[in-house]
């Protein structure tokens, strides 16, 4: 409550400067202390807010892939409640005799215990994701069908590929923010890749280029570009039926979860993709030169295009992937940077509120009314 103070005479200036005075000095008490030592939200209380740092529900699955180029032979859609926090996904069926009802688990904020109260009833586990190096996309209008709306699908690092029907587009949303949110989280970028002799159609190019690096040091000799020139002249005639192409394939991401925090493991992740778009630039100069390598038709050559256009599909998607786990990790600072200046203000105004009290109790108006003797 705000004191309502005299405005006229002595006793009242010199209680709003007492009054003010002591206001100061319990704000800087408090300052190093209740504030600033409270407004850093920790995982946990983020979880109980909900998307992005947590998400529970019901939602109805289809596992469409196994693995790539697997289809599921089961094509029946299960209902399951699905419980999303630190990096996985479990999901839970529930037969006759259920002691808990999932429909009243549904946004019920327990987070730390929902789990173990899932696992103590009959509840049984019918799947558990792990969401390092997934992607999860909104499927736009009208959704799987027009009789299943409201769809996303989830795409694992195993190429696993799962749709996940929800109620809303609203909770369509925050299940894939969610999802992303998470695999920001843990996807630990992929260490750089090292020398490898395996031919996959464009190692010769790799080298020219390696040579073109060096003639940007070795500005005074003119050796290094008429050894380019004679190394081009030979392997347009080489025997191209000797070479033996290997058949390129992506290589395996690391589900060994990432332990940075937020702003840590943005910056791993925006410097990864740096990396990707580079390499994606120098991949691209290979395209044309690949048709001067080996002769037309030829086994080699088309084998060097399919490992080159399976190569480049995979650096596009990354550079897809880490976007869209770069602007949910920003999304997700922003958002807990504004719900820590909210605790901070409701502190400072806690505090506010328990000195009024304290000085409701301790100061009476009428001790206002001070004698005052004429001269």
């Amino acid at each position: 409550m705000t004191l309502q103070m005299p405005t006229l005479g002595f006793a009242s200036n010199l209680a709003h400067t007492v009054i003010k005075e002591q206001e100061d000095e319990l704000a800087s008490t408090h300052s190093a202390g209740s504030i600033n030592s409270h407004d850093e939200l920790t995982d946990d209380q983020l979880a109980l807010m909900g998307a992005p740092w947590a998400k529970e529900g019901n939602l109805v699955r289809k596992l469409y892939w196994e693995f790539p180029g697997k289809r599921n032979k089961d094509k029946a859609w299960k209902e399951t409640f699905a419980v999303l926090q630190k990096g996985e996904m479990q999901m839970f069926g529930f037969g006759e005799g259920s002691t808990l009802d999932p429909g009243n688990a549904v946004g019920g904020g327990n987070w730390m215990d929902l789990t173990t109260n899932l696992r103590q009833t009959n509840a049984r586990i019918i799947g558990d994701l792990n969401l390092s190096h997934a992607l999860a996309s909104a499927l736009p209008p009208p959704g799987y069908n027009t009789s299943r709306p409201h769809c996303f699908s989830l795409t694992l690092a195993t190429g696993e590929m799962d749709f996940f029907q929800a109620g809303t587009d609203e909770l369509v949303q925050e299940w894939v923010l969610t999802c992303n949110y998470w695999a920001a989280r843990r996807s630990r970028p992929p260490l750089p890749g090292g020398v490898t002799n395996a031919e996959y159609g464009w190692r010769s190019l790799e080298s020219q280029t390696d040579d073109t690096k060096d003639d940007t040091v070795s500005l005074f000799s003119n050796k290094s570009s008429k050894s380019k020139l004679s190394f081009q002249n030979t392997i347009s005639r080489r025997n191209t039926s000797i070479i033996n192409i290997a058949d390129w394939q992506a290589p395996q991401a690391s589900l060994v979860p990432s332990q940075l925090d937020e702003e840590a493991q943005l910056e791993s992740l925006q410097k990864h993709l740096d990396i990707l778009v580079k390499e994606l630039k120098q991949h691209k100069t290979y395209q044309e030169a690949l048709s001067r390598l080996y002769p037309p038709r030829s086994n080699s050559l088309a084998k060097a295009k399919e490992n080159w256009r399976n190569k480049s599909l995979h650096i596009h998607t990354e550079i897809v992937k880490y976007g869209v786990y770069i602007d949910s990790l920003r999304q997700a600072i922003a958002l807990r940077l504004e719900k820590q200046g909210e605790k901070k203000l409701h502190e400072s105004l806690r505090i506010g509120n328990d000195y009024e009290s304290d000085n409701d109790d301790g100061y009476d108006e009428d001790d206002d009314d001070l004698p005052y003797e004429e001269g």
